[in-house]
């Protein structure tokens, strides 16, 4: 087995009250790195015969979405950082704007975490038809191959 290039962490921000059928909104903290993220001890695969680790296998995040609102009404923005200068950015809407301070992407509206093996680099090169398919999941590839555009159908004259 082997880590994934790109690790997705979704944080879980939604909880159901008691006797209720609205969810609350759960807006704590969580602290989580910017960079290494370090998952070597917990990837089985990745240990010698004595235990010890084959390899580091570190990781660093490059964007975050956020969710401000309720579970009925919210808004979604989204923080990245561009690979090429390391500066952080946000996302809201048609405004983009880079950040002073690349801590301030860990907040309570942090939603979904992006994470790329430090080993793993983006490139031109990359193949995403042999990629789409080398997938091994027989659902994902059935449901695929079943999928078909939806036809619109002209309007009839009355």
């Amino acid at each position: 087995y082997t880590t994934p290039p790109i690790l997705l962490i979704s944080l879980k921000r939604f909880k159901s009250g008691k006797g209720s059928y609205f969810k609350d909104k759960l807006e704590d903290t969580v602290h989580f790195p910017l960079d290494d993220l370090n998952v070597s001890d917990l990837v089985l695969s990745n240990k010698d015969e004595k235990g010890n680790n084959k390899e580091e296998i570190i990781y660093e995040l490059y964007a975050v979405s956020n969710h401000y609102g309720n579970m009925g009404f919210g808004h979604y923005t989204a923080y990245a950082r561009n690979p090429l200068d390391n500066q952080w950015y946000d996302f809201d809407d048609s405004s983009v704007t880079p950040l002073s301070d690349p801590t301030s992407v860990i907040s309570g509206a942090a939603y979904n975490l992006f994470y790329r093996r430090k080993d793993f680099a983006f490139s031109e090169d990359i193949d995403f038809e042999a990629i789409r398919q080398s997938i091994e999941f027989e659902d994902f590839k059935t449901e695929i191959a079943h999928y078909q555009e939806p036809k619109v159908e002209e309007a009839k004259d009355a």
